[in-house]
């Protein structure tokens, strides 16, 4: 049993020790009925969901290739589209009631029917409500894996119904790894790498784009700008970022959050050329990303931000 679990996860780096408690319960007949997988975004909780639906749906014919896809009727992926006629951002009530309505139809396939919701706190109080009692009996062949991002988002009752299995940020190698894996043809900055935060997801947009690829040097500039720049240089600087669209100036301000990070927090950095507050700083950079995705003039966003700092 043990192999056979490990058999559908070898290809996932980076969470040895998840997937051999995993293996472990398989092998003892105590896999979880219902799973919680917590962890930061992007680091592949989902990943490892699909391949634990691989491995209970081995019976069938052609189970990677088609719950990879999407297409194995006995995998169900519940996101907030699903179930719903007009999709929102989170799980409605009807939603559940028809997931409830296929889990009482049970397995088209084999002996085992996989759901995976993510994110599920997107659920509505009322749709965790009528997900209750189905996670504590589930009809026998029936796995649940809850994604999210944001446990305790979720009602204590859900995740008490659920074993939680926390996931932590990808170390560098293996994000190195994967994105090797996914851009054979990209050759990667392992200082990109360092502002992912272990997330998968993220360093793959960020080395699919070659322009965000140019956003560690002019981070570095913004920040020298922000402890000693005179004001005309801070606003010739926010003018090339305040061109780029709104995704691509939220994804700079992004990585220089995380450059600020670096340069005032993390142990064995040289000291700032003057004192900052990290907190402050992060906080300005958090507002601007707001003011951003509120469609607030980019320019004047980045030019406050950088004024901002430079007082700060």
């Amino acid at each position: 049993m043990v192999s056979s679990v490990l058999d559908f996860t070898r290809h996932i780096l980076g969470h040895d020790a998840v997937l051999a408690g995993l293996a472990a319960a398989a092998e003892a007949d105590r896999f979880p009925h219902a799973s919680l997988f917590a962890g930061p975004d992007g680091v592949g909780k989902r990943t490892v969901a699909t391949a634990l639906a691989t491995w209970l749906l081995r019976e069938t014919a052609h189970c990677v290739d088609r719950v990879t896809q999407g297409i194995h009727p006995d995998f169900i992926l519940v996101d907030p589209a699903w179930g719903v006629d007009n999709a929102t951002s989170t799980i409605k009530i009807e939603a559940v009631r028809a997931l409830e309505d296929r889990i009482q139809v049970g397995a088209f396939e084999g002996s085992h029917l996989a759901i995976v919701m993510d994110p599920a706190d997107a659920m509505t109080d009322s749709a965790a409500n009528a997900l209750l009692k189905t996670l504590e009996e589930p009809p026998p062949g029936v796995y649940f894996f809850l994604i999210t991002d944001a446990p305790y988002q979720l009602p204590a009752t859900i995740r008490s119904r659920c074993r939680i299995t926390h996931f932590a940020p990808l170390p560098e190698p293996a994000l190195l790894a994967l994105v090797r894996r996914s851009l054979p043809d990209v050759a990667p900055d392992p200082e990109l790498a360092s502002l992912c935060d272990g997330s998968v997801g993220r360093a793959l947009s960020f080395y699919a784009s070659e322009t965000v690829a140019t956003f560690p040097r002019l981070a570095d500039e913004w920040l020298q700008l922000a402890f000693s720049g005179a004001l005309p240089a801070l606003f010739e600087a926010a003018e090339p970022v305040a061109a780029l669209d709104r995704e691509a100036v939220d994804t700079f301000l992004l990585v220089f959050s995380m450059k600020i990070r670096n340069r005032l927090l993390r142990p064995g950095v040289a000291d700032p050329p003057r004192p900052a507050d990290p907190v402050a700083w992060q906080q300005a950079v958090a507002s601007a990303r707001a003011d951003v995705a509120a469609n607030v003039n980019r320019r004047i966003v980045l030019e406050n931000l950088l004024w901002r700092l430079r007082r700060t």
